[in-house]
């Protein structure tokens, strides 16, 4: 079965800008760029399958915007893959994406710290 992009190729991609210091990912996240504005540090929650169907391939893209740290964390049956495990954004104006590669298995890429 075909998924069809939530939005057309031809135009720019949406921003879904958060300035809280919590965010669950949603499905309307997919394929968007996630900007996380906060002084405070920030965490992201990163949805079993149960709690929300990303199909496997889905990506997201997230940047940092703010001073406060950017942590990732998995819910439920969720697992986070990335180098070292290192599950924080680096600094400030650095991105990251998520990539879906198997239900509940995610990889985080990009420059993280511990």
């Amino acid at each position: 079965m075909q998924q069809q992009i939530p939005f057309p190729a031809t135009t720019a991609r949406p921003i879904n800008a958060q300035t809280g210091t919590s965010y669950c990912l949603t499905l309307r996240d997919m394929y968007r760029l996630v900007t996380l504005d906060n002084v405070a540090p920030i965490t992201v929650t990163v949805p079993a399958h149960d709690e929300v169907l990303f199909p496997v391939g889905a990506q997201i893209d997230v940047l940092q915007v703010g001073d406060g740290k950017v942590t990732f964390t998995a819910s439920g049956a969720a697992t986070l893959h990335s180098r070292d495990g290192n599950l924080s954004i680096a600094a400030k104006s650095v991105g990251v994406s998520l990539v879906q590669r198997s239900e509940n298995v995610w990889e985080l890429i990009g420059d993280l710290v511990a």
